[in-house]
C-alpha cells in the first residue's frame, strides 16, 4: 500500500513533526501504482496543488497561496518519486544530490558536480530521446517537477537523517567501535554494557527511546533510529569510566561521531556551523580510514563498507543554507509512526471493508475525536 501524507511547513518544528498533524492525502495499492503509473495516481495531488500555487485559499478575507517546500521518503521512495534509479547496489550513478559514482567513492578529496536543474533537464531529454532507460542515473522527469516552484534538484528531496545516519551510519560504526572495545582492548564485555544500558536512569524524551540490547554477533546495532541515537548520546556516561585510554584512536571517532551527529540534529544552525560540519566529516573518514589499519581482522572487513554512506547521504548538508530544509528529514520519523499505526487499523480490519476504504475513515474519525468536533457523516 502506497501512502502519502502531508504536513505545513508553516507550523512551529515541535507542532510539525508531531503525528497528529500529518494529514493523510492519498492512498493507493502498490500493484495499482505500478500498473497506472505516476502520472495517473498522482494527477488529483499535481492538479490541486497548482491550484493552490495559482489562486490559494480564501481564510478569512485573505487569499493564502501554497505549494510544496519538499518530499520527505527513504531513500527507495526518494528515488521512486524523483524518477531516479533505485538499483544503489549496481547503478554506476546512485546519487540523487550529484553526479558521484560507484568508482569515485573511495576517493574523498573528489568533488563530484551537484545535479541541477538545467543538468537534469538535459538528462530528461536524453532518456527521452535515446533507447536508454536510463542516463546517468535518471529514469524519468518526476510528475512534480511540474510544479511552479518546486524540483527535484532543488533540495526537493531532503535525506532522511532516520534511516541514513541512525539506522546507517551510527548502527553501522557504533557497531564496529564496540566490538573493538570489546574483543581487542577488552574495556569492558557486552554483558557489562548491555546491564548498564538496562540500568541506566534515563529521563524525559530518553524513557521512550532506551536503547536496544547490543548483540556480540550483530555487525550492526539492533534498535531503531531513536534508539541507537539515544546510545550515541548518552554512551560515554554510561560506559565512559571504562574507558581507561581515552587517547584511543577509536574512542576519539566515536567521541567525533557523537560531535556530528550532535551538530546535524541541533535545533538551529548557522551558515559558520554548515562550514564547520563540513571539516568534522571530513576528518572523521579519514579518521576511519587510519583505524582499519589496527582494528580486528572482521572489522577490517566492514569498516569500508560504512565509510561511503556518511560521505554520500550527510554530505548535502553542506549545500544547505536554509536550516528549515535540513530539518525536513526529521519528519520522516514521525510519518513512520503515522505507518504503525495504518498498519495496525489494516491488520483489524482483517481486509473487511477494503483498506483503502478504512484507513481513510478511521483517520477521519481520529481528527474528529482529537478536534474535539461532533462526527459527521462520512462516505464509504
Amino acid at each position: 500500500m502506497l501512502g502519502v501524507c502531508f504536513t505545513l511547513a508553516n507550523f512551529d518544528p515541535f507542532h510539525r513533526s508531531t503525528v497528529d498533524n500529518l494529514q493523510l492525502l492519498l492512498l493507493c495499492r502498490e500493484a495499482d501504482f505500478k500498473h497506472f503509473g505516476h502520472e495517473k495516481v498522482f494527477s488529483p495531488v499535481i492538479s490541486d496543488l497548482k491550484e493552490l500555487e495559482r489562486n490559494g485559499l480564501n481564510a478569512h478575507g485573505n487569499i493564502v497561496k501554497a505549494t510544496v517546500f519538499c518530499i520527505s521518503g527513504d531513500n527507495l521512495g526518494s528515488h521512486n518519486i524523483g524518477g531516479f534509479t533505485e538499483n544503489f547496489s549496481t547503478c554506476h550513478y546512485f546519487c540523487r544530490y550529484c553526479h558521484i559514482t560507484r568508482s569515485e567513492l573511495d576517493n574523498l578529496e573528489h568533488q563530484a558536480p551537484i545535479r541541477t536543474v538545467q543538468d537534469h533537464n538535459d538528462t530528461v531529454q536524453e532518456v527521452q530521446n535515446g533507447d536508454a532507460r536510463e542516463v546517468r542515473g535518471l529514469k524519468f522527469n518526476s510528475v512534480f517537477n511540474s510544479l511552479a516552484f518546486f524540483h527535484v534538484c532543488q533540495l526537493g528531496l531532503p535525506p532522511c537523517i532516520g534511516h541514513d545516519l541512525f539506522e546507517g551510519v551510527v548502527a553501522s560504526d557504533l557497531a564496529i567501535y564496540l566490538n573493538y572495545f570489546v574483543k581487542v582492548k577488552k574495556f569492558f564485555t557486552y554483558s557489562q554494557l548491555n546491564h548498564r544500558v538496562r540500568q541506566f536512569s534515563y529521563q524525559g524524551s530518553d524513557c521512550n527511546s532506551t536503547p536496544s540490547e547490543v548483540s556480540e554477533k550483530g555487525v550492526k546495532l539492533g534498535g531503531q533510529a531513536t534508539e541507537n541515537w539515544c546510545l550515541l548520546q548518552l554512551l560515554p556516561v554510561i560506559i565512559g569510566e571504562k574507558i581507561t585510554d581515552t587517547e584511543n584512536q577509536v574512542w576519539q571517532l566515536t567521541v567525533q561521531l557523537k560531535e556530528v551527529v550532535e551538530l546535524i540534529c541541533a535545533p538551529k544552525i548557522s551558515v559558520p556551523q554548515v562550514a564547520l560540519l563540513n571539516v568534522q566529516i571530513r576528518d572523521y573518514l579519514e579518521g576511519k580510514e587510519r583505524v582499519v589499519s589496527y582494528t580486528q581482522t572482521e572489522t577490517k572487513a566492514s569498516l569500508p563498507h560504512s565509510l561511503p554512506c556518511i560521505d554520500t547521504e550527510i554530505w548535502p548538508t553542506n549545500a544547505v543554507m536554509d536550516n528549515v530544509v535540513r530539518k525536513q528529514a526529521f519528519i520522516l520519523q514521525k510519518m513512520c509512526a503515522k505507518k504503525t499505526k495504518f498498519q495496525k487499523c489494516m491488520s483489524n480490519t482483517r481486509q473487511e471493508p477494503p483498506v483503502a476504504t478504512s484507513i481513510p475513515t478511521f483517520r477521519f474519525l481520529f481528527c474528529t475525536f482529537i478536534g474535539g468536533e461532533e462526527l459527521h457523516s462520512f462516505p464509504c
